[in-house]
């Protein structure tokens, strides 16, 4: 393991680039995300959130953190898509802190190190790491929400169940030898590029399929929705894998019910192009407890 810092790259193109303004922009969000959030009647295992422009998700990626608000993870799990960098398996960051305008958030080197000996097919990319925002763009709201939390960066591209089942399997058994209060995100957007109207449609029956706790059923939906040959539809869900690795993760630390917490795409922001959109939903991954 090397020391060295992630830089916050994407600071001033997918999120205010400063402290004040981001500070503003979550907190402003957050307040927006209080409406109408249901009661969680369980322990908030993971959640998912969205990775687009904060203009365009990040109401909607507030919905999540805020949901979790009152959890106190010691280490926060990310898990993201590669968009630009091919990867054989699964990369796991390795630095020392990642860098956010608000401040620095510390990288768990022990929780990563003992969950890379569980993933033969883990690699260590600091190319896909540097250029991709699925991760980043979850590290403000995580600083702003956790200030004492770790976090571990994890970036996958293989949906297929054997690896995303062993990974979410991994994190899961990581956290029980090592005691960790752990907290998942799984960053994904959903369609792309149909009308926003077709989006409302077919995003309503993705985020069903992302709350039923199954990757094996969800990539059964998510596959007929991609099979209909709808106009411009070009994906159901982009990070299939990092979903799938993280229903796993959850499930395998007692997550028993999915919540569907808020939905938009980018034609509902003003001014934006309804006709070629993307599909942003929030979604928490929970521990119910039995009603009395």
């Amino acid at each position: 393991m090397t020391e060295w810092t992630k830089p916050a790259n994407f600071a001033g193109v997918f999120y205010p680039g400063n402290k004040r303004g981001l500070e503003t922009a979550i907190r402003e969000f957050g307040e927006l995300a209080e409406t109408g959030l249901p009661d969680s009647r369980g322990e908030v295992v993971g959640i998912v959130s969205p990775h687009a422009g904060y203009v365009y998700s990040g109401a909607i990626s507030a919905r999540s953190f805020q949901f979790a608000r009152d959890r106190r993870p010691e280490t926060v799990i990310v898990i993201g898509l590669s968009h630009r960098v091919r990867l054989r398996g699964v990369s796991l960051l390795d630095a020392e802190v990642c860098e956010t305008p608000l401040g620095p958030l510390s990288c768990d080197r022990e929780f990563q190190k003992q969950l890379s000996l569980k993933l033969p097919f883990a690699e260590t990319d600091r190319e896909a790491h540097l250029s991709e925002h699925s991760v980043e763009t979850q590290l403000p709201f995580i600083r702003f929400h956790f200030l004492d939390a770790k976090v571990v960066e994890i970036l996958t591209q293989d949906p297929s169940p054997p690896l995303s089942q062993r990974l979410g399997e991994a994190i899961g058994e990581t956290a029980r030898e090592l005691g960790r209060s752990i907290l998942i995100v799984a960053s994904t957007d959903l369609s792309h590029y149909p009308t926003s109207e077709l989006a409302e449609e077919i995003d309503a029956a993705s985020l069903e399929s992302l709350a039923l706790m199954d990757p094996f059923e969800s990539g059964g939906r998510f596959a007929e929705i991609e099979e209909r040959g709808l106009p411009e539809v070009h994906c159901a869900v982009c990070s299939k894998a990092a979903v799938f690795a993280g229903m796993s993760a959850a499930s395998n630390l007692g997550a028993n019910q999915g919540i569907i917490l808020g939905y938009a795409n980018s034609g509902h922001v003003k001014g934006g192009d309804r006709g070629r959109v993307v599909g942003y939903g929030s979604v928490a991954w929970v521990q119910s407890v039995p009603q009395t």
